[in-house]
């Protein structure tokens, strides 16, 4: 059976949004349209890829990863995950600690997931016969 967890959003994503929507009214209040269009664009990329970023761990052995319509799907097997851990990394010191799901697989290569529900996830993906650390 499929499991598809949803992506978190950010508070760098809110910023960015709101960032992005102040300079998209700055350029229509000043009748600046191409700095308008430009942000408004932007505005577009950055909710759709809010909206539809999810993980689906697959019956059939593998891990998708969707961010967006506008991005390449990424497919993985579970059998080349070496280890998928929880971290947490202090930003701007003590006051804002982010969270996140890391996953390593062949070649070296990892993966920074914001699912959700990260125990869940370790759980489903330990479930499938994954290393979770």
């Amino acid at each position: 059976m499929d499991r598809t967890f949803q992506a978190r959003v950010t508070i760098g994503q809110y910023l960015a949004l709101l960032l992005c929507t102040f300079m998209a009214g700055y350029g229509l209040w000043n009748k600046e349209w191409p700095i308008a269009l430009v942000f408004m664009l932007l505005l577009v990329f950055i909710i759709e890829q809010l909206i539809h970023s999810a993980y689906t761990v697959r019956a059939e052995g593998e891990l998708v990863i969707r961010r967006g319509r506008f991005r390449k799907v990424v497919h993985i097997a579970l059998q080349d995950i070496s280890l998928a851990e929880r971290v947490k990394a202090p930003l701007f010191g003590a006051l804002f600690v982010s969270h996140y799901v890391l996953v390593h697989y062949t070649g070296g290569k990892t993966l920074a997931l914001l699912p959700v529900n990260e125990e869940e996830f370790l759980k489903t993906l330990a479930k499938r016969g994954c290393k979770v650390g």
